[in-house]
């Protein structure tokens, strides 16, 4: 097994055939291959970057905005940010008029960063990061309107990646990850010694940091989003006790988190294990998707369990992760065609439907998070 790519086969068979072999399930260096392979297909930003001449540091990273032609600073409307991995870009896909064709518009990022989440509140884009210079957790906040950034108060904690995060009320909720630090650019194939089950509570108002109850399960690369005041986390990676000792593997288990109590409440399970899995919550409607799964699911407050039914063609996304912001009664979805160019889709009454033709992103799978922001004239 050791001589054997298995980076190269994709993860759809590493997961659903090649883990389920006898000899490599009962084997534990044998599952050591298959989730280092696994976790070089779904943590694209820890993989370890060949150092040449080409790809050697040159100062501040540049900040990109895809807009439709106007001055960034005078656009009003929504915008579909999205923040690439180490080269710190976000760009911008016009929400309201996607006919036009986009220009791009530079502007600088104070640092480079990995595996950012983002969250709008108001006219702010709020960015949590890892700080590739240091390997430090960073809190920074972005004015659309004033196009300035500021850096806020950090997480307590060691950084993190994969972490699940929404905002909920004037609070955002980040839970969870892989903890990293300078000397692990690549995720312990094990992965018991670093995930984690923290949970901490931005104040917006205070610029301030407060634990909460911890989530049930250690895990990464799981959905989360707000849902009738709740913060709903569904799925993701987490830790498993098996024949051969403490294993990852992904979970179907759907928590929310009451703010006012502090506490984790079960909710109907996924209907199957499900990592990377897209969670957002339009017309009284909790909607699953995404991942390594054909799959839509969908929950109502009071439902008992998920509805669910597999995707069909015209609806298809390139497999792997896709990132989804809510406009309106409608979700935008960045995900993949068949090249792994980057193109929005969107997801209006349980349907999903191509909405753009490909993006001036080269590859989907360098993308952390997207957001939308409205701005003011």
């Amino acid at each position: 097994m050791s001589e054997i790519s298995l980076a190269l086969i994709p993860p759809q068979k590493l997961s659903g055939e090649v883990r389920k072999v006898p000899f490599v399930r009962d084997n534990e260096k044998c599952m050591d291959l298959v989730f280092e392979a696994l976790n070089y297909h779904g943590d694209v930003h820890s993989q370890p970057m060949y150092k040449g001449n080409l790809n050697r540091p040159r100062g501040k990273p540049s900040l990109f905005v895809v807009e439709d032609g106007k001055n960034v600073r005078n656009t009003s409307g929504r915008r579909l940010y999205a923040i690439e991995g180490e080269k710190t870009k976000v760009w911008h896909v016009p929400v309201e008029d996607h006919s036009k064709q986009p220009v791009v518009t530079h502007l600088t990022t104070p640092f480079a960063h990995q595996s950012v989440s983002l969250v709008t509140y108001g006219n702010f884009l709020f960015l949590f990061g890892v700080d590739s210079r240091n390997f430090s957790p960073v809190t920074m906040r972005y004015d659309g309107n004033s196009d300035t950034w500021i850096n806020l108060a950090p997480i307590p904690r060691t950084a993190a990646v994969g972490s699940a995060v929404a905002r909920v009320g004037d609070h955002i909720i980040v839970a969870g990850g892989i903890t990293v630090h300078r000397d692990s650019l690549y995720l312990d194939t094990n992965r018991q010694h670093n995930l984690t089950s923290e949970v901490y509570k931005y104040d917006i108002g205070k610029d301030a940091w407060n634990t909460c109850a911890d989530y049930p399960l250690k895990f990464v690369a799981a959905g989360a989003c707000e849902f009738n005041g709740l913060m709903y986390i569904a799925g993701g990676e987490t830790l498993f006790q098996t024949n051969i000792g403490i294993r990852a593997a992904d979970t179907d288990k759907v928590y929310a988190y009451d703010i006012q109590r502090d506490v984790w409440l079960r909710k109907p399970s996924l209907p199957s294990e499900w990592s990377h899995v897209c969670l957002a919550a339009v017309d009284n409607k909790l909607y699953a998707f995404g991942g390594w799964l054909s799959l839509i699911a969908s929950l109502t407050e009071d439902a008992e369990s998920w509805s669910s039914r597999d995707v069909n063609e015209d609806e298809t996304i390139d497999s792997g992760d896709q990132l989804c912001a809510i406009h309106g009664d409608t979700v935008l979805i960045l995900g993949g065609d068949e090249d792994s160019k980057s193109v929005v889709y969107e997801l209006h009454e349980g349907v999903i439907e191509r909405r753009s033709e490909r993006l001036s992103i080269d590859n989907r799978t360098q993308i952390s998070d997207c957001a939308i922001l409205t701005l003011k004239q």
